[in-house]
């Protein structure tokens, strides 16, 4: 019988985070626009614009979220086994022996460490959009936002509408004739054509920076799966273990009222609490 309950194991192949393709209408309704009113507006039929607050998170419960996260038959079995030789040995040890206070230690540290790197992978994610815009590379100092910015201001002021006639004839001292306004604006196109350049050779690194970012999330997301995976093992464990204990507690009371008592208040208690416990944390992680 082993002496604590460790299911550490290789975790198995989780479900590969995929890129996700927006559509059109998708698109709209993200940005707080009906899909009919996007279309009415790309048609010319409407130039409204539609803003309506995003809808919150959908909560997910308990249930959903245990379902949400399946075990194989293996793991099952072996899950099973666990409880199986916990159960035995709870029964073959004197309650003042020191290996019984153990065991009951077991219990209370159940899947403690899974709650805490579940819920520090948690709140990484939920940081990153703050983290972003405040200094990430969604922020106005960043290599993407500083690039933006620099080269929407560079494509304004080569807008030919903002030229006036380039048609026209430039005049110096406002009567002495100084070439075309067109000769005029394309020179300036042409002498701001390396600093555009540059912008985009900015815009290049950007794009680096946020496949950086995005590969880190993808990261974040497998190793939050994996955790996933084991917080849903101890609850499956946890449960069998409120039954198999349940059981035993109603054998023996009659026989043993002290030692049913102190299994339901040193064991059954904590293992109902763990469940409510682990489970809340795989529907805050799903």
């Amino acid at each position: 019988m082993s002496d604590s309950f460790n299911i550490n194991k290789a975790a198995g192949a989780g479900a590969r985070a995929t890129g996700v393709v927006a559509t059109a209408d998708a698109a709209a309704e993200a940005f707080g626009q009906p899909a009919e009113a996007a279309a009415e507006t790309a048609t010319g039929q409407s130039s409204a614009l539609a803003l309506v607050p995003p809808q919150p998170a959908a909560l997910v419960d308990e249930s959903q979220a245990t379902g949400a996260v399946k075990l194989d038959a293996g793991t099952i079995a072996r899950l099973d086994a666990m409880v199986a030789d916990y159960v035995v040995a709870i029964a073959q040890l004197d309650i003042k022996d020191p290996k019984f206070e153990a065991r009951i230690s077991d219990i209370r540290k159940l899947g403690d460490d899974e709650i805490k790197a579940a819920a520090q992978v948690s709140s990484r994610l939920l940081d990153r959009p703050v983290n972003s815009m405040k200094s990430g590379s969604l922020s106005k100092t960043s290599a993407v936002g500083t690039s933006l910015l620099a080269l929407r201001r560079q494509i304004d002021s080569l807008d030919p509408g903002r030229q006036g006639d380039l048609f026209g004839q430039r005049k110096l001292l406002g009567f002495l004739p100084f070439g075309t306004r067109l000769r005029a604006y394309f020179a300036k196109y042409q002498s701001s054509q390396s600093h555009i350049n540059s912008i985009v050779d900015g815009l290049g690194r950007g794009q680096t920076e946020l496949a950086r970012d995005n590969e880190d999330l993808e990261l974040e997301k497998a190793n939050l799966w994996q955790t996933m995976q084991r917080l849903r093992e101890f609850i499956y464990l946890a449960q069998k273990l409120d039954a198999s204990l349940t059981a035993r507690i109603k054998k023996i009371e009659a026989t043993d009222p002290e030692r049913a008592r102190i299994l339901k208040e040193d064991m059954l208690f904590y293992v109902r609490q763990k469940v409510q416990d682990l489970t809340a944390q795989l529907a805050v992680d799903v």
